[in-house]
C-alpha cells in the first residue's frame, strides 16, 4: 500500500480507477494489466497515482521514460565497447605472454650454447693435453731401459 506523499499516512481511499498497460517483461509477449488508480489521503485530502499490482511500476512522463530508455541505449553500447577492449586487451596480454615466453627460452637456447662452446673448448683442451702427455710417456718409455724391480729399498721387519 502507498503512503501519502504529503503527509505520509497510509490511510488512502481510491477516488477512481482504471487499467493500463505496463512494459513486457523480457521473455514474455504480452504486457501485463495493472490497475492505476488515483488516491485521496483520508488525513490530509491530497490525491496522487497509486499502482495495485503485485510488480513495483513506477508512473513517469512519456519524457523521462525516452531519457532513461536512452541512457540505457548509450550505456549498452558504452558496455559492448568497453567488452571489446577488454577482449583486446586479454588478446594483447596473451600475445605478449607468448612473447615473453619465447624471449625466456631464447634466452635459455643462448645461455646452454655458450655452455657447449665452453665444454667444447674443454673437450679439445683435454683431448690435446692427452696426447701430449701420451707422447711424452712414449719418449719417456723409449728413453729409460727396462730393468728389472730391486728390492733394496725394502727393509726386513
Amino acid at each position: 500500500m502507498a503512503a501519502c506523499p504529503k503527509c505520509g499516512s497510509r490511510k488512502i481511499a481510491p477516488a477512481r480507477g482504471f487499467e493500463a498497460v505496463a512494459e513486457p517483461s523480457s521473455g514474455s509477449a504480452h504486457p501485463p494489466p495493472i490497475k492505476v488508480s488515483i488516491g485521496q489521503c483520508e488525513k490530509c485530502g491530497a490525491e496522487f497515482p497509486t499502482i495495485e499490482s503485485r510488480k513495483k511500476c513506477l508512473l513517469a512522463p512519456a519524457a523521462e521514460l525516452e531519457k532513461v530508455r536512452k541512457a540505457m541505449e548509450r550505456l549498452k553500447s558504452e558496455n559492448e565497447a568497453m567488452n571489446s577492449k577488454m577482449k583486446e586487451i586479454v588478446a594483447k596480454e596473451e600475445e605478449l605472454q607468448s612473447s615473453i615466453e619465447k624471449v625466456r627460452s631464447e634466452g635459455e637456447v643462448k645461455i646452454l650454447e655458450r655452455r657447449y662452446e665452453a665444454l667444447t673448448e674443454n673437450v679439445s683442451y683435454l683431448r690435446s693435453e692427452k696426447e701430449r702427455l701420451e707422447r711424452l710417456a712414449s719418449v719417456l718409455s723409449l728413453a729409460t731401459p727396462l730393468v728389472p724391480s730391486s728390492n733394496r729399498y725394502r727393509t726386513k721387519t
